[in-house]
């Protein structure tokens, strides 16, 4: 009811802006409110929408001042403006670290050089004075003992005897240990061409010391 009315007005307003500018009374009836309301919905309905071809073209470049290119090769280039992501270090930290590497360079080659020059000393050293040799390690154990305490016999459990070895103070094992004495607890060895001597203590079961 309310768009018949607002036709009907919009048709009396038209009727009077009409002609000579005098107003022409209509007279209004039930039916010319009728079809002035189901005349609106047919010029809808008559109504179609535009193509997408036809509607115009909208541009943001001459809001910001952009000019279009001279030629179509020169739109074809990429753009050279700066990329706002990319990191750049301040020159003078990139020379401090390249400065910092260079010593740190030269420092390491120093330190080597160095090293190698002791060495060298040391070998020097050793050569004009050789340490002296030091007596065979004792591979053998002192596992008990026999005989009167003045006159005691040692029992050597020896590698690679077919038994156990008994010797007192005086006798070689093994060619070339010499036992220097037996004591109670421990047996005092002795090496040939030393006078190095080496107290070993008794295992018993002839377990390695």
């Amino acid at each position: 009811m309310k768009a018949a009315w607002g036709a009907l007005f919009l048709l009396v307003l038209s009727s009077a802006c009409s002609g000579d500018g005098q107003a022409v009374a209509r007279p209004t009836t039930p039916r010319d409110i009728e079809e002035a309301g189901s005349a609106r919905p047919a010029a809808r309905a008559q109504a179609k929408p535009a193509a997408p071809a036809s509607l115009p073209v909208l541009s943001l470049d001459g809001l910001f001042g952009a000019q279009p290119p001279a030629d179509e090769s020169a739109a074809a280039q990429p753009s050279a403006a700066r990329n706002l992501f990319a990191f750049e270090e301040d020159p003078a930290v990139v020379a401090e670290r390249q400065r910092q590497a260079e010593e740190a360079r030269k420092a390491a080659e120093v330190a080597a050089k160095k090293a190698a020059e002791e060495a060298a000393k040391q070998q020097e050293y050793l050569r004009a004075h050789p340490p002296p040799p030091q007596p065979p390690p004792i591979t053998f154990t002192f596992i008990g003992y026999m005989g009167p305490p003045e006159n005691r016999i040692g029992v050597f459990s020896v590698p690679g005897s077919s038994g156990l070895v008994l010797a007192k103070a005086g006798d070689h094992i093994a060619q070339r240990f010499i036992v220097k004495e037996v004591g109670y607890e421990s047996a005092e060895i002795g090496f040939d061409g030393f006078t190095e001597t080496k107290r070993i203590t008794l295992t018993p079961g002839g377990s390695q010391p």
